[in-house]
């Protein structure tokens, strides 16, 4: 979960450059489909829908020995504005 979040919050920072540095997750479901053997794991990520203060994306994580699907989620992300105050 910890390689979904991290690998999201990458590309809000990208989509969304400084706004999206004080993003919270505000939903994270994971289905977990196999077990995980040794090795690297790759996490792709897409933006589902980036808009100014909501974030939707989807994961899927791999083994980079098997190239299966190891693991699949769905993130949501709240990005308050400048002057908002958590």
């Amino acid at each position: 979960m910890e390689l979904v979040d991290f690998s999201i919050y990458v590309l809000l920072l990208s989509h969304h450059r400084a706004s999206a540095r004080l993003a919270v997750t505000t939903n994270l479901q994971i289905s977990f489909l196999r077990k995980a053997g040794p090795g690297e794991l790759h996490c792709d990520v897409e933006m589902m829908k980036h808009g100014r203060t909501l974030s939707v994306a989807d994961a899927r994580i791999s083994s980079a020995a098997s190239g299966r699907v190891i693991a699949h989620a769905q993130a949501s992300y709240y990005m308050p504005r400048h002057n908002e105050v958590l």
